[in-house]
């Protein structure tokens, strides 16, 4: 790009709080509206003490109460096709 980095900038939007990779799943938080991915945001309430939120730290959260964000998803999808954007493999 002309930026000089060897592939496009992903939209500010289509990045994960947590991990600030293209979300995967993509899932809207009901207390403040952010989006994660479906598994960074259940793995932060399951692994908080009290289900909270990384963003607004607001307790009690249960992953079930994650949606699907469909809008997110299919935002990422074309994204994903118009650039050939594909998902870094992190070694953990």
């Amino acid at each position: 790009g002309p930026l000089g980095s060897e592939d496009d900038p992903i939209p500010d939007e289509l990045l994960c709080l947590i991990c600030k990779d293209i979300m995967t799943d993509a899932v809207v938080i009901p207390c403040c509206g952010n989006s994660y991915c479906d598994e960074c945001i259940r793995t932060a309430l399951l692994e908080s003490d009290e289900h909270t939120c990384p963003t607004c730290h607001q307790n009690d959260v249960s992953p079930d109460a994650l949606i699907a964000n469909k809008f997110l998803r299919q935002a990422v999808n074309n994204f994903k096709n118009e650039t050939g954007y594909t998902k870094r493999l992190r070694k953990q």
